[in-house]
């Protein structure tokens, strides 16, 4: 008997040294945050490549998925003040003003890193950031040019974060990349179109 537990002993130890558990990449250096010159390059890339929903399931609240790997989050860098793509309302009064008022529900998004939904990157990463925000749009434009269109856009922090993932036996599987926008409020302004 005590021959068997040798044995065993011996070949999940040679399974390990060999690998077999998965890669090792403890010397690999996570992905930098772009620098503010590629902040907006980052941020229409987000919005293109959106991949989860805002919630966090139960495993990814726990820092597990299904199969029993776990992820450690690690925000690499944040942008406050910037705005969504998405138009919340507008309007276009040439020669005048106009006044925007609605009640809006923005939420949360987020763009790779292995597809963790917004609220597990802000539970994981100890963000206090919501998924959802209610506001309401109050803005009154200033006197808007004929080509001038007067729009209100959720604005926010974006996030950079990187993700490691572990396998069972605690081996380092992988890093990945992602991004989040966390809206916090909403931006009025004038563009052209």
């Amino acid at each position: 008997m005590n021959i068997r537990k040798i044995l065993l002993a011996a070949t999940i130890s040679a399974g390990l040294s060999l690998g077999l558990a998965g890669p090792a990449h403890a010397s690999e250096t996570p992905p930098a945050a772009p620098s503010s010159d590629n902040v907006q390059a980052a941020v229409d890339h987000h919005f293109a490549n959106l991949n989860a929903p805002a919630m966090p399931s139960k495993g990814e609240m726990a820092g597990t998925d299904a199969v029993g790997d776990t992820y450690r989050v690690t925000i690499t860098g944040q942008q406050y003040g910037t705005e969504s793509p998405d138009i919340l309302t507008s309007c276009r009064n040439p020669g005048a003003t106009c006044s925007l008022s609605r009640a809006v529900t923005m939420s949360a998004t987020v763009s790779g890193g292995f597809g963790l939904s917004a609220g597990a990157v802000s539970a994981q990463a100890g963000l206090s950031y919501s998924v959802s925000v209610s506001d309401t749009v109050s803005c009154t434009s200033p006197v808007l040019g004929y080509n001038q269109l007067y729009i209100a856009r959720p604005s926010g922090t974006f996030v950079f974060y990187n993700v490691d993932r572990y396998n069972l036996f605690g081996f380092h599987t992988g890093t990945e990349r992602g991004t989040a926008f966390f809206p916090t409020g909403v931006s009025c302004r004038v563009i052209y179109g």
